[in-house]
């Protein structure tokens, strides 16, 4: 449960940051794209748009499609992990 809040908290702190790059990355089946549920999907780059402060994200993948994805599924770069080790200690 930890690792969630973490993760959350990371959200939280990015949403609007104009980001040029993809950070961030997915292997969920993504509908928009036709992925079948029953198969595994590739792993795709997308940075977050927006977050609701609860469970979903609103997403762009590098080709430009915007999806709605839960924030769990969402993984993020191990340089990430400095950035809120830091802050945790700040707070």
């Amino acid at each position: 449960m930890k690792k969630l809040c973490v993760i959350r908290q990371t959200i939280l702190l990015i949403v609007g940051i104009k980001m040029t790059d993809y950070p961030f990355t997915t292997s969920s089946p993504i509908n928009e794209l036709g992925d079948d549920h029953n198969q595994p999907a590739p792993v795709r780059k997308l940075r977050i748009v927006n977050f609701d402060g609860d469970k979903w994200c609103e997403i762009e993948l590098e080709d430009g499609t915007k999806c709605n994805l839960k924030y769990w599924n969402i993984s993020k770069p191990l340089s990430y992990t400095d950035v809120l080790c830091s802050l945790e200690n700040v707070k």
